[in-house]
């Protein structure tokens, strides 16, 4: 069942089924079902936390990002320091 003003990045992910489901449900129910799908986060964040291949596939793009960041990082200060001497100078660095 399309939801109109749902977003759809959101509605494609879920079932009629389970739209038809709730959309049947008493308040209470819809507040229950949202319990449960809060544990199933917490129990999937649980899991990630604790998934030894996972942090050490992080860390390693972690790791092969850094320079990248670094540089990134560098050339932004340049940047910003070039706009700050023309400023001082008195060029106005607006659009206007």
């Amino acid at each position: 069942m399309k939801q109109d003003g749902f977003p759809q990045k959101y509605s494609k992910k879920i079932t009629p089924e389970f739209t038809d489901g709730i959309n049947a449900m008493q308040e209470e129910e819809i507040k229950q079902r949202i319990l449960t799908c809060e544990q199933h986060l917490y129990d999937v964040d649980d899991a990630m936390d604790k998934d030894e291949e996972l942090m050490k596939a992080k860390e390693h793009a972690k790791e092969c990002a850094a320079r990248y960041k670094e540089t990134k990082g560098v050339e932004t200060a340049k940047i910003k320091y070039c706009l700050y001497i023309l400023e001082t100078r008195g060029v106005s660095l607006s659009k206007d």
